[in-house]
């Protein structure tokens, strides 16, 4: 999952992939005020990058989820992060065609 995050990473840089084409909302964003907040394409690969800890979670076998952890001490304003991992899977499969 490091790998294909660094690839969407690396193509968001050169080439914005991050621009609605793909799908505007790939999860969620929880932030330490409380608030979910719809997470991007690059925020999938930067909350992955950086987090402190990645759990695959399988409570509902149709809808698999990539829980990323914030570090404790971190500045950032998230706590986790719920990465859909289906319509993850539809991005990439839009990027392949």
């Amino acid at each position: 999952m490091i790998e294909l995050v660094l690839l969407f990473r690396t193509l968001d840089d050169h080439e914005d992939i991050d621009d609605g084409s793909l799908g505007a909302q790939f999860g969620s964003l929880c932030l330490k005020d409380g608030r979910a907040v719809p997470l991007t394409i690059r925020e999938v690969a930067n909350k992955t990058i950086h987090a402190r800890k990645i759990e695959w979670i399988f409570t509902d076998p149709k809808k698999p989820i990539l829980k990323t952890t914030a570090h404790d001490n971190a500045r950032e304003k998230w706590t986790h992060a719920e990465i859909d991992i289906n319509t993850f899977a539809v991005g990439c499969g839009m990027l392949m065609s």
